[in-house]
């Protein structure tokens, strides 16, 4: 039987990489670690008098915008907390933030900051 959502499927991020305690800290910070983000610049073009603008919308701005993506928090939690009790639509944006588990901001790494 094929599929009535093809060619939408849930995507997953997963956040590639921060090494310091600060950079997991702000990746822990922001509810899309980053991937939300997108740039607006001056890029450099043959004539030096005039540089042309580029604006990068977020590959999660796009989603959300173009193909009627949404997140998947409910209530404050998303799909890999316990208490979520929402449901994964074929649209759906799934933002794996495995950085919280070593960020001094939600206490979960206090047991290796004691050296337990």
């Amino acid at each position: 039987m094929p599929n009535a959502n093809a060619p939408f499927f849930p995507v997953i991020y997963v956040r590639g990489y921060a090494m310091t305690g600060r950079e997991k800290d702000e990746t822990t910070s922001d509810p899309f670690c980053g991937f939300n983000l997108g740039s607006t610049v001056y890029r450099a073009t043959t004539n030096k008098d005039k540089p042309l603008k580029f604006v990068f919308e977020s590959p999660i701005l796009r989603l959300m915008t173009e193909h009627d993506y949404t997140d998947v928090y409910h209530e404050g939690l998303d799909i890999m907390d316990p208490d979520w009790t929402g449901w994964l639509a074929p649209r759906s944006i799934i933002i794996y933030r495995y950085y919280e588990q070593d960020s001094s901001l939600l206490g979960l790494n206090d047991h290796l900051q004691s050296g337990q």
